[in-house]
């Protein structure tokens, strides 16, 4: 159980800005590491949550700065796009297990109150991570747009169970969820659905079918994607087939393959 009772409610915001902090490395540090720029900038932030937070007298508004900073820089990378949006829903899940079984107190809601500023960043970096990249197919556009509407319904049952249990409390010492950006996050998810459900025409169709005898992905590659560099080729195959060690140089027959056409 999240339980800050030894703290006020400013050490309350602390603590919880220190734990998500630590999530962003874990989920997101492996995903900026070939990038200098971002990479530099995402620790520019993490290091400044950290400065501020050890300050006498931290403000909150600058350490909500650093934490929105550190959180959309990763979205920025040029990294595989299903790899970037699972590091991202991962850590949406982390932030949400803070306020699982939250105390109905002052603490209580300034920890909901940290994990919903840290929700609504993640929210615009998925967004931002989808609008900027190209499915691979049609299906992988339909997969990912019913995938960002799960994580934003996630998001919303979460922290309005949290504004749920604080009913009977003062009307002063509750914890509202979302007053002000539930509309503005529903409209960008929508957004981010039409975008993906538009571009779905100009993707490729899923094909499937099974080898009949040993076959050099290579040659399917050149077979396949005759209207692709033979490097963008394989890079498809393998992505889709998840090919590794061997299956690289050869495909045994009775194969299932997939292809975008």
């Amino acid at each position: 159980m999240t339980t800050i009772y030894q703290y006020g409610d400013r050490e309350a915001a602390l603590v919880t800005l220190r734990r998500i902090s630590g999530y962003l490395e874990q989920r997101l540090a492996g995903l900026v590491a070939a990038d200098d720029m971002i990479a530099a900038e995402f620790r520019t932030a993490q290091n400044g949550i950290a400065i501020e937070a050890a300050e006498t007298e931290p403000s909150l508004a600058i350490l909500a700065g650093y934490l929105q900073s550190a959180i959309r820089q990763p979205a920025l990378v040029s990294a595989d796009l299903d790899d970037r949006v699972n590091a991202f829903s991962g850590l949406a899940d982390d932030c949400l297990a803070l306020i699982a079984d939250v105390e109905v107190t002052g603490y209580g809601r300034w920890i909901a109150k940290t994990v919903q500023l840290a929700l609504a960043a993640i929210l615009t970096s998925l967004s931002r991570i989808i609008t900027t990249s190209i499915p691979d197919s049609r299906a992988h556009a339909i997969t990912l747009a019913v995938r960002m509407l799960e994580e934003f319904w996630d998001m919303v049952d979460g922290l309005d169970t949290v504004a749920e249990r604080f009913n009977d409390t003062a009307w002063d010492e509750r914890y509202f969820s979302q007053t002000t950006s539930y509309t503005t996050a529903a409209q960008l998810v929508a957004e981010c659905i039409k975008y993906l459900l538009k571009s779905a025409y100009d993707l490729r169709v899923e094909k499937r079918f099974t080898l009949g005898q040993a076959t050099a992905p290579v040659t399917l590659a050149i077979r396949e994607y005759a209207d692709r560099e033979i490097e963008a080729a394989m890079d498809l195959l393998i992505k889709a087939n998840e090919l590794t060690c061997d299956d690289i140089l050869l495909l045994p027959s009775g194969r299932e393959v997939v292809v975008y056409i």
